[in-house]
């Protein structure tokens, strides 16, 4: 049974607090009965009451009042009459706005009878924290003593508790008691919504007049004694949980703080902890941190007299009303903050306090989305000090810089980041430059502490063992280490980043020395300041090392795309799957450069964007500086002795010419008589110059001991082009264009190796992009040197290429070369027959890409005035089959007609002959051996590919099994003998999703083959075929309990989908995988790989990840 509280019936003008899970009022140590009550308190409750009708009036009605103990001063009987009365009084006030609130308190430490010190049972209890005995004895039931002691002491207190039930006071009707007086929970209907309340006595073992900061305790029993033994299932079953307290945990011994972060106000169970206790010189209402952490609200005495110094009273007089919002999964905790002044009038007056940062002068909001562990507070008290002068963390203050966009990527690298930060407060994140590493933290920050906290930076990159720290940093700041830290130690929760730590590289440590100084001075700092989360920065990933590492890399395309959906330069309407894969090309996926990128968008526009790419225009583009102490790097390699440096250096100037890297074994050769080796390539890996590229890779494993591709990071080749002399760069460039298109490049004739054949479908997309820049690079260097000869032969080599990539099927490295090309070429003049065919390509290649609108406009861009014959065929032939596949049929028979009045004769009016016959039939009964009557005509004059495509229409119309596969046979054998490599994907993915279809598991053969058909539709634009041949792959993968595979698979197809504009197309498959992980996921244990991390992020399943082996 749950407690009905609606706080309906508000007045006009009164707010309903729509939206609010729960309203409440917080009020604590009204010590009624204190000597200076008869004369003061009349003029407090008058301003209180009329200050709390103004604050009603735009918070609305409460739900609960929570009264956080020192209710009375000496918990006399009289004493808690007179509460009753002021209770009462209050519940008018709040009658007027049509509310009844259910009271919640909890005792305090003036509501328990002292007794007197000679009692035996005092005298045990003062020794609790020495006599282990004594412990064991109170929880003992068959030695009662001790517990009939504190319920004698707070018979008075409980007694005043249930004398309630018979007041106008509302009070709860379903508490639950526990093991000590005092202890409660309570679970309210609000609105709907169920809360929980859990109040624990904090009071008991205060049991005299001395001074017990340090020396109390809160079981974790009591909290047991309240919940059914179960305390997550009991704040499960809640929309929002509470528990209060009297006392803060500052106040308890430090074996019981541990037990209270550990195992009472733990993981998420607690939206806030309310508690009062704390009389400091001024009125305060405390949320400290404000972080996704532990909330806490420490509350202002409603009344109280405290005696300090020269025995002067200073009276503190304060109350606060909040409210709980839940909207999307985030939470709002808002609070008004309310503390008493004395006006130049001499009337007490009760107003807002402006200690803490309100809005609009009335309050303030904690934003947070889950509940974390708070850090420790210090258990440390002598009275040895240390000095510090905490001027000198202004020094170390840091102001970390915004970005919207940088909120919504990197998930799976925030909440690794965040899991790490709330369970050891320390984290290492390793980031090269330009990555947004800042923007990151500051995200990390605001999550973690509702931006609340302040961030200190300790710059570390100048130091290179223990000893040059420590002394750096008394060298710098005039203070030694750990006076730095005792500073840090006063401050409020707070983040510090050990920024810029430099790793040796393997070639010249000797050994992990300073890594493991760092290691253990981030412990030290940790259990010396347990205020602080510490954040460890490097450019290098560290080796060895038991700190968790999250490693920031570049946006992938995804995250890129939604980047740029959350710019302020960006917008939905820009973030398409052709613009972000035009930015990531020119920004290696680089948040700086993206941000870049698209400044310059808004000047040249997305067509001339090669204009501010390095990589194709050079020095021109360049116009940030390199990053701290990368010329230093590079110049020790290129001004070294060491004859293994020097080579490394050349080995580096090479790698930068092929901006998405190339194989070692490729490049070896590069410097003629002077081959590059191994150690040169990890030396350059080392320095962090260089990574190694992934592999996409289905049906198999990835071998760690496969090549990679060698990749110079973004600055690095920037720095090297504006470094080198340009005619260093020209030869390099032109060296590279050898090695890609062989020796007589410049004369048109293209022979690439056998690993870079644009000509066939094996060739890797990497490779393309790599030509695509090294061809784009040419023709800017042609054109800015004004050469003619050398503008004609980059525009031959720019044709040739292009051929390349249409044999290959390649067509959406077509498309991004040809519109590249394009775009270089647009103002000059005198090579409109080659840019004419490659804008024929073009059109091709979008048709191809089911880009029909764009491939119709481009074709008819090119017009029919001086083109040859049959590149108007061509055209035409591609205009009709666009026409068709947009369904505007009577467009597609006009432009085929006017290809075959061109030539009847040629293979483009045969195919166009086809469109007008499929068009023509589709209700003729003798449609089929029409289409097969033509494709056996098509076949004669060695028009294969469309006498495949006819057939496979006939497949496609076919009822008949044993036809259709026939007719199957036929194209896959006709597809072989011509090498017409589309159809034959086409068929096969259809046998094969037969095969499937009926819970068979593909051959071998056929899995290959769907494999290498998967691998190519990957980086092409047909949806259709890519959806196939993922659904085929995805039936085998799950008949054959292959989970690894199918966790490879969701990740590269929710990948494209996403790119594509499809993202809720992998959903399903994300229940599946999840489903077919079984008795891994049920235990909750599963080990982490960068697909189950992608799995996770994409399906919003929680798992417990193991380290990755």
């Amino acid at each position: 049974m749950f407690h009905e509280t609606t706080g309906t019936g508000a007045g006009e003008g009164v707010s309903s607090a729509q939206g609010a899970l729960v309203n409440f009022i917080h009020l604590s140590d009204l010590h009624v009965g204190i000597s200076s009550a008869g004369w003061l308190w009349p003029a407090i409750r008058s301003a209180f009451l009329a200050d709390l009708r103004v604050v009603l009036h735009e918070a609305g009605p409460p739900d609960v009042v929570v009264f956080s103990g020192d209710l009375a001063q000496k918990a006399s009987e009289q004493e808690y009459l007179e509460l009753r009365d002021i209770l009462e009084e209050l519940w008018r006030v709040f009658a007027e706005f049509g509310a009844n609130p259910v009271l919640v308190p909890v005792p305090g430490n003036h509501d328990l009878l002292r007794r007197p010190g000679a009692d035996p049972v005092v005298l045990a209890m003062k020794e609790w924290w020495s006599r282990p005995e004594v412990q064991e004895a109170f929880w003992d039931p068959k030695i009662p003593a001790y517990r009939e002691f504190v319920e004698q002491s707070f018979k008075n207190y409980q007694a005043f508790c249930d004398s309630l039930a018979s007041s106008s006071v509302r009070v709860p009707e379903n508490i639950k008691r526990g093991v000590v007086p005092g202890d409660i929970s309570v679970e309210l209907n609000v609105r709907g919504n169920i809360v929980g309340i859990v109040g624990l006595n904090s009071a008991w073992l205060q049991v005299n007049d001395e001074d017990y900061k340090g020396r109390l305790h809160i079981d974790p029993r009591q909290l047991m004694g309240v919940v059914d033994g179960d305390p997550d299932g009991w704040c499960r079953r809640h929309a929002a949980n509470f528990v209060v307290t009297h006392h803060p945990t500052s106040w308890l011994h430090p074996e019981s703080e541990r037990a209270w972060r550990a195992e009472i106000h733990c993981g998420a169970r607690f939206d806030c902890h309310l508690f009062g206790h704390m009389h400091e010189p001024q009125s305060i209402s405390v949320s400290e941190g404000g972080h996704e952490g532990r909330r806490l609200i420490q509350a202002a005495s409603l009344f109280g007299l405290e005696w300090i110094g020269n025995q002067r009273a200073k009276r503190i007089h304060g109350y606060c009303v909040g409210q709980l919002f839940l909207s999307d999964q985030k939470r709002r905790l808002r609070q008004w903050p309310r503390h008493d002044v004395l006006g130049t009038d001499g009337v007490r007056k009760v107003v807002p306090n402006l200690q803490f940062n309100l809005t609009d002068y009335r309050y303030f909001d904690i934003d947070y989305s889950g509940i974390v562990e708070e850090p420790r507070a210090s258990q440390t008290s002598t009275d040895i000090s240390i000095y510090s002068d905490r001027k000198a963390l202004d020094t170390l203050r840091r102001t970390l810089p915004s970005s919207e966009a940088a909120r919504y990527v990197r998930k799976i690298e925030q909440e690794t980041c965040l899991e790490s930060l709330e369970k050891r407060r320390l984290v290492w994140i390793a980031s090269d430059w330009g990555l947004g590493a800042d923007e990151f933290l500051a995200e990390l920050v605001g999550k973690s502490s509702g931006g609340n906290s302040s961030v200190y930076q300790l710059d570390l990159g100048a130091y290179g063992s223990r000893e040059e720290m420590l002394a750096g940093v008394r060298r710098d700041f005039g203070l030694t280490f750990q006076q730095l830290c005792e500073c840090i130690s006063q401050e409020p929760d707070c983040f510090l980043v050990f920024d810029d730590v430099v790793l040796e590289d393997d070639s010249r440590a000797t050994d992990n020395s300073y890594l493991l100084a760092i290691s253990e001075i981030a412990e030290g700092v940790l259990e010396y300041c347990p205020n602080v989360r510490l954040v460890i920065r490097s450019r290098r990933n560290p080796v060895q090392t038991k700190i968790n590492v999250v490693e920031l890399t570049s946006l992938d395309d995804v995250d890129a795309m939604i980047y740029i959906k959350n710019h302020p330069r960006g917008g939905r309407d820009l973030a398409t799957d052709n613009f972000v894969r035009k930015i990531c090309s020119y920004t290696d996926g680089m948040p700086s450069r993206i941000d870049s990128a698209l400044d310059d968008v808004q000047v040249v526009g997305l067509e001339g964007l090669h204009l501010a790419n390095p990589d194709v225009s050079g020095k021109a583009a360049l116009h940030l500086p390199p990053p701290p102490g990368l010329a230093e790097t590079i110049a020790k390699l290129e001004q070294s002795d060491d004859p293994g440096a020097l080579r490394a250096f050349r080995l580096l100037a090479v790698l930068s010419m092929f901006p998405r890297g190339e194989y070692l074994e490729s490049v070896r050769r590069f410097d003629g008589a002077n081959p590059f080796h191994p150690q040169d390539a990890r030396r350059l890996i080392d320095l962090a110059l260089v990574d190694t590229g992934e592999i996409t890779s289905i049906g198999g494993s990835e071998s760690a001991g496969s090549a990679k591709a060698l990749i110079v990071r973004r600055p690095v080749r920037e720095f090297l082009i504006a470094h080198l002399s340009p005619e260093t760069v020209q030869r390099l460039n032109r060296q590279a264009l050898s090695l890609y298109f062989g020796a007589n490049w410049n004369a048109g004739a293209i022979k690439p190796p056998r690993d870079a054949r644009f000509d066939e479908r094996s060739c890797e997309n990497w490779k393309i992009d790599n030509a695509t820049l090294l061809v784009m690079r040419e023709a800017s260097e042609a054109i800015a040197a004004g050469v003619n000869t050398r503008i004609s032969s980059a525009a031959t080599l720019a044709q040739s290429f292009c051929i390349a990539l249409m044999n290959g099927d390649h067509f959406g490295g077509l498309i991004t070369a040809a519109r590249e090309l394009l775009a270089i070429y647009k103002d000059v003049s005198g090579h409109d027959s080659r840019l004419d065919l490659i804008k024929s390509m073009l059109g091709r290649a979008l048709r191809m890409s089911g880009y029909w609108d764009e491939a119709r406009n481009v074709l008819k861009e090119l017009g029919d005035s001086g083109l040859p014959k049959a590149m108007k065929r061509k055209n035409l032939l591609n205009l009709a089959m666009s026409s068709e596949s947009l369904g505007e049929i009577d467009d597609a028979k006009l432009y085929a007609k006017q290809c075959i009045e061109l030539d009847k004769n040629s293979r483009e009016a045969m195919h166009s002959k086809a469109i007008i016959l499929e068009q023509t039939t589709v209700n003729d009964p003798d449609r089929k051996a029409k289409l097969l009557r033509l494709a056996q005509a098509a076949r004669r004059r060695k028009c294969n590919v469309l006498a495949n495509n006819l057939l496979v229409t006939c497949m496609n119309e076919s009822d008949d099994a044993a036809e259709w596969h026939s007719l199957a046979e036929q194209v896959i054998a006709n597809a072989a003998e011509h090498d017409d490599q589309h159809n034959a994907m086409r068929v096969v993915l259809r046998l094969c999703q037969r095969t499937v279809s009926k819970n068979q598991p593909l051959e071998m053969a056929d899995l290959s083959r769907v494999i290498e058909a998967y691998q190519y539709l990957l980086n092409e634009s047909m949806d259709p075929l890519f959806g196939m041949a993922h659904k085929v792959l995805w039936k085998h993968f799950s008949l054959v309990g292959d989970t690894e595979n199918l966790l490879r698979l969701f990740r590269y197809s929710s990948f494209k989908w996403q790119l594509r504009g499809r993202s809720g197309a992998d959903l399903e498959y994300a229940a599946e995988v999840i489903g077919l992980l079984g008795d891994k996921l049920r235990s909750g244990f599963i080990r982490s790989t960068r697909e189950v991390a992608y799995l996770i992020v994409r399906s919003g399943h929680t798992m417990k990840l193991l380290p990755s082996s």
